[in-house]
């Protein structure tokens, strides 16, 4: 039989491993878009914006977009972001928030822990279009 302590030890562990797959996963395919980008960028003579569709019958059930930034305020579960090249816009929260602070891992809901979020701080913010706009999906300090 198994000590109650260890039982709950056992299942902390899990959640956080979950965590960590779920932060590589993201982190992975932002890496390959990144990767992709930047060749796709390479060939091209002017850069272009990507522009999420509304069309409902694509084989894509979702869009994701970087931002390499800081969020400068936040106004409860919207913030105001500005990248590296000084452009800025206002996204809200999505549902679920990974906030990945080089010491810990913390999950927020748009309604609450989004207090951890820190203003000012170089960070790389993943967002997924969702409903016809891009939400805050994580949060990545540097």
């Amino acid at each position: 039989m198994v000590p109650a302590s260890v039982s709950t030890f056992l299942s902390k562990l899990g959640s956080v491993t979950m965590l960590f797959v779920l932060l590589g996963v993201i982190i992975s395919l932002q890496l390959f878009g990144l990767f992709r980008q930047s060749s796709a960028l390479s060939n091209q003579s002017a850069p272009t914006l990507p522009v999420a569709s509304n069309i409902t019958n694509e084989i894509f059930s979702s869009q994701t977009a970087t931002i390499r930034g800081k969020i400068l305020s936040r106004s409860g579960n919207i913030f105001k972001i500005e990248n590296d090249q000084k452009v800025s816009g206002e996204f809200e929260a999505g549902r679920v928030v990974l906030i990945n602070d080089n010491t810990s891992l913390t999950v927020a809901s748009n309604s609450a822990d989004l207090n951890k979020i820190r203003q000012g701080k170089e960070a790389v913010i993943n967002l997924l279009y969702s409903s016809g706009k891009y939400v805050v999906t994580s949060i990545t300090y540097q």
